[in-house]
């Protein structure tokens, strides 16, 4: 599995930034940037959150397709379907440079699972988020688009499987999970400012005032806040958990053809192993005040999910 690195792209753990204007002197307005800057997000994690153990698997596809006399002698049970349930969750660290809240807006994510193999498949969902404030939640014309050169959008990822994938309204234990609530990325902020501090500089990443120095933060620059302090001035933040469920037909009809090459493991005691390669990419959308509709890439991000 690629590790996550901030590299150009997004999400193997790919990150898409834009380069931060030094912030101080005309451009040190904390509260309200003047010069809009893109955001940055990098995706950190896709994990199933949810999963059967290739055990239920073994005796689901064994009852379907050998016969439950046959699979009594090998399992203790047969699971129904509605126990082989599939959710993961992706991760995205969003960051934000100007002074004011930026939205995000819609998310677009492309699955391959199975990648090389002959059950792969593709599947992708277009998620609008909602702005409380609004009185309706309607989904726009033109879901999961914008422009800019070389911005991916829905068409990008065609033919797909319309129910392997779908947006989760419940997390595992039950409890809602507010997958639909709009998420805004906070304005930038200052940190360890130093009233009246006129003698201090930037150098080697560290925020030095006379002989006092310490460390900027990740991302962080040195700047003043509206009563001409030296400060830190660090990017808002903001950690976006999406889950995404599986269809469990879709699912199963995939597992199918490994369980049916694993047949001879299964008569010899030996256990079934269902590995699910995957690869996931798509964009993020934000709307950016005078810059509209802001795109970013991800992807591909590629790894395996084990069901041991």
């Amino acid at each position: 599995m690629r590790s996550p690195s901030l590299v150009p792209g997004l999400l193997a753990a790919c990150c898409l930034t834009s380069g931060c204007e030094l912030l101080g002197g005309a451009n040190s307005d904390v509260a309200g940037g003047l010069t809009p800057q893109p955001p940055t997000a990098a995706l950190m994690e896709v994990a199933l959150t949810e999963r059967p153990s290739y055990t239920k698997l073994g005796a689901y596809f064994c009852d379907d397709l050998v016969g439950g006399f046959a699979c009594g002698l090998v399992f203790d049970s047969i699971p129904r379907k509605a126990d082989l349930r599939f959710s993961f969750e992706t991760v995205f660290d969003l960051g934000n440079p100007n002074g004011f809240p930026v939205p995000l807006v819609e998310i677009l994510l492309a699955l391959d699972v199975f990648r090389g193999e002959a059950q792969a498949s593709l599947a992708t969902v277009c998620v609008s988020f909602c702005d409380p404030e609004a009185e309706d939640c309607e989904k726009p014309a033109e879901p999961c688009v914008a422009d800019g050169e070389g911005v991916r959008d829905i068409r990008d990822f065609s033919p797909t499987i319309d129910d392997l994938i779908n947006l989760a309204s419940a997390a595992v234990t039950g409890e809602l999970f507010d997958n639909l609530s709009f998420r805004y990325i906070p304005a930038r902020e200052a940190t360890a400012c130093r009233p009246g501090a006129g003698d201090c500089v930037e150098r080697d990443g560290q925020l030095c005032c006379g002989d006092d120095c310490e460390a900027l933060g990740t991302g962080c620059q040195m700047g003043t806040n509206d009563a001409g302090d030296t400060c830190q001035v660090c990017p808002g933040h903001l950690e976006a958990r999406i889950r995404f469920e599986l269809g469990i037909d879709a699912m199963l009809g995939l597992l199918e053809q490994i369980f049916s090459d694993s047949l001879d493991d299964l008569a010899a005691g030996r256990d079934i192993a269902f590995d699910i390669p995957y690869s996931a990419e798509g964009s993020l959308y934000f709307d950016v005040p005078s810059l509209g509709r802001f795109g970013l890439n991800f992807g591909p991000f590629e790894g395996t999910w084990s069901l041991d």
